[in-house]
């Protein structure tokens, strides 16, 4: 192997272990009841915020990110970000109280925010060609996905000897540290000076005019499917005693083989979007896999149609982060592209928090009194989004002119 490819290899390594999003969350879920027996008398808002409440965190710090990527070279934020993770995510082995678990779990929140932001910035900067762009996207992802799987084992085991433990595997963030400082060169800042010295930036060669409301409208989209996906998912276990089909086992297996189908999915999701000459037919795929999963959610009697539904599941959340980066990526001038990706990454988290209020909206909405109400009526918005993608493809069919540029 060539010098330059070695140096490319420990380059993509560096981004793809620099922070694991929203993965790491995965060190507290197996443990919360050592947890909670740990501080038994810490409040509901503390125990919440430990569990999922430092989401809030990420989001804020996602899209200062963004913001700051006007002012601060992308490398630096990327250096700093590895730093934070690991002072957050170490801290949580020295916790005395549930208060400063907190403070170390919005800590890291706060370094996912980053992270997953500029990491995603990079990508788009280093790698123009739509191809490379979408295959570092989804090696980022089953990265993390791949670490929560390891985070969700580890946690599990330190949960019977000492919870405290299971804290010390963030360290690998220390690496990344290393790996990011060696061989992750400076993109610099992103400033229309910048954008107007780079000829060969993709999107002002492709002649296309820059439309922000596009863009917003397509995150709305986004948002709104993501969290439907989300939404079952997240409330597995409650939807199965819902159903009577078992009890928290199968809610294991299941949230268990939708990681699994989750990495496939990123695995596959490059080759299966750049096959597509139209990337519209990719969306049509992605919502219809989110339909048949709610499908099988909702319709359901047996435990089999659960895996089943996780499998639809985890291949159609994954997909969509896929399709919905690209698109941002593409269709954003080099000027305000941090920003924006920025803010389609900052919506991970986002989704995450609105996903368990779904029913919520639901019974409001639409006076369904149930969760697998809630799932059959996200089935039917669904259902919507994709007929609007299906027409819009016979438009494109038409004018023989694909509106997306990925």
């Amino acid at each position: 192997m060539k010098y330059k490819d070695k140096r490319e290899l420990w380059m993509k390594i560096a981004i793809c272990t620099a922070g694991y999003g929203m993965m790491s969350d995965n060190v507290v879920f197996p443990m919360l009841n050592a947890i909670y027996k740990s501080y038994p008398n810490s409040s509901l808002f503390m125990r919440n915020f430990v569990v999922s409440g430092a989401g809030i965190v990420s989001i804020i710090f996602g899209l200062l990110t963004g913001f700051l990527t006007k002012y601060i070279s992308k490398k630096k934020l990327l250096v700093w970000g590895t730093i934070i993770f690991a002072v957050g995510g170490i801290g949580g082995a020295f916790s005395t109280s549930i208060e400063f678990l907190a403070l170390t779990r919005a800590i890291d929140a706060a370094s996912d925010g980053i992270l997953t932001a500029v990491t995603a910035a990079m990508i788009v900067d280093l790698w123009h060609d739509k191809h490379e762009q979408s295959e570092m996207i989804s090696f980022y992802n089953v990265a993390s996905n791949l670490f929560g799987v390891v985070m969700s084992i580890t946690a599990g085991y330190a949960a019977v000897k000492n919870w405290h433990f299971a804290f010390f595997i963030n360290s690998i963030a220390l690496v990344s540290t290393i790996l990011c400082v060696l061989f992750v060169p400076d993109t610099g800042v992103d400033t229309a000076e910048e954008a107007q010295e780079e000829e060969e930036d993709y999107f002002e060669q492709s002649g296309q005019k820059w439309s922000p409301c596009l863009i917003i409208l397509a995150l709305v989209v986004y948002c709104i499917a993501q969290s439907c996906n989300y939404m079952p998912s997240f409330l597995i276990d409650l939807l199965v005693v819902e159903k009577k089909l078992g009890d928290s086992v199968l809610s294991g297996y299941s949230t268990s083989i939708l990681t699994i189908s989750g990495i496939a999915a990123f695995l596959t999701a490059t080759p299966a979007l750049m096959k597509r000459k139209n990337p519209r037919h990719f969306a049509v795929a992605v919502f219809a896999l989110e339909i048949a999963g709610m499908i099988c959610y909702g319709f359901g009697r047996n435990i089999v149609m659960m895996l089943v539904a996780a499998v639809f599941n985890g291949f159609a959340g994954s997909w969509i982060i896929v399709y919905f980066e690209m698109y941002v990526a593409r269709n954003t001038p080099k000027r305000v592209r941090g920003m924006w990706i920025a803010v389609t990454t900052s919506l991970i988290y986002f989704d995450g928090i609105l996903a368990p209020y779904v029913p919520n909206i639901m019974k409001f909405l639409f006076h369904v009194d149930s969760i697998n109400g809630a799932v059959i009526t996200s089935a039917i918005i669904i259902l919507a989004i994709l007929i609007i993608y299906i027409i819009l493809i016979f438009h494109d069919t038409i004018t023989k002119k694909p509106q997306l540029s990925i």
